[in-house]
């Protein structure tokens, strides 16, 4: 059995970085072997396109590097086992997570889910989400994060609180079967997960087998009413706001610029569609695993 330990050395301060040597020492009975992330996941990828036969991939950080290695492994017979060690580590709120002790026992038991993968197509590129992806006041609330040296989940919050200073709101157009409207918003999140932000309940009732993205579009709101209703962000019950457009689909088009974050990972694109993609990826059937699955 090969099992290949995908490191991000930065992930948590560090903390993937201290936890990899015990797992690989743990795992020593297996064929055994392990990469560092590179910022775009370029090598991971060309990693695993000449090894096609690696069984489990171990992801050692955040989302960030959960997205860079279902990203490589999509459709493959490849499993994932994600052990947060991330700031945010938010889809293995919705996944489920195991000790460091417990993977050669879950590894022996050979048992895996199937999870759907959200799907960006734009200037001709693709890219994979597992979790979530945002537009809007979210992305801009990412970028601050994701430039800070040391980042803790408190991070999460003091970036919230700078952002909300330069709040704006973004005309769009959003189409879908189910919905089609031009509005301007100042945050929309395509849900596959359930959390974002180091436990902020984004979609609380997404489903990560459904074949369906949970969409939550809040249209142009204030400063001050946004710092009013931080709580029910937090607590995911902001669904229920007149100000908020809530459906399902698998599939959507948005139109306009607007910053965009998938994943914890920040891009730019003027015009995308969005689509589901049915139980692209294997992930670890952990003991402990949420009621996330249909």
């Amino acid at each position: 059995m090969r099992i290949h330990i995908l490191v991000n050395p930065v992930a948590g301060s560090g903390k993937a970085l201290k936890i990899f040597p015990p797992i690989e020492k743990l795992l020593g009975n297996y064929d055994i072997s392990h990469s560092f992330t590179d910022r775009s996941g370029e090598d991971f990828r060309e990693f695993i396109k000449n090894n096609r036969d690696i069984d489990y991939v171990i992801c050692l950080g955040g989302d960030g590097t959960l997205n860079k290695a279902v990203s490589a492994i999509a459709h493959s017979n490849t499993v994932i086992i994600p052990l947060p060690a991330g700031t945010g580590s938010d889809f293995s709120r919705s996944i489920g997570y195991a000790k460091p002790e417990e993977l050669p026992h879950l590894i022996e038991k050979r048992k895996y889910v199937e999870c759907d993968l959200g799907l960006i197509k734009f200037d001709g590129r693709k890219n994979y989400f597992i979790n979530i992806m945002e537009a809007g006041f979210g992305a801009t609330v990412m970028q601050r994060v994701n430039s800070i040296k040391n980042r803790r989940k408190k991070s999460f919050v003091s970036s919230i609180l700078l952002k909300i200073v330069d709040l704006k709101s973004y005309n769009i157009t959003v189409k879908s079967y189910e919905y089609n409207k031009n509005l301007d918003v100042s945050e929309m999140i395509i849900a596959n997960g359930r959390y974002f932000g180091g436990g902020m309940l984004a979609s609380k009732d997404s489903i990560l087998n459904d074949n369906m993205l949970d969409i939550h579009i809040i249209h142009k709101i204030s400063r001050l009413k946004l710092v009013r209703k931080l709580n029910t962000l937090k607590n995911g019950t902001y669904i229920n706001d007149s100000n908020v457009d809530n459906f399902k689909t698998d599939s959507l088009m948005i139109k306009g610029e607007i910053p965009y974050e998938i994943d914890g990972e920040n891009f730019t694109a003027s015009d995308l569609e969005i689509t589901i993609d049915h139980k692209a990826i294997k992930i670890i059937d952990f003991d402990n695993k949420p009621s996330t699955f249909i």
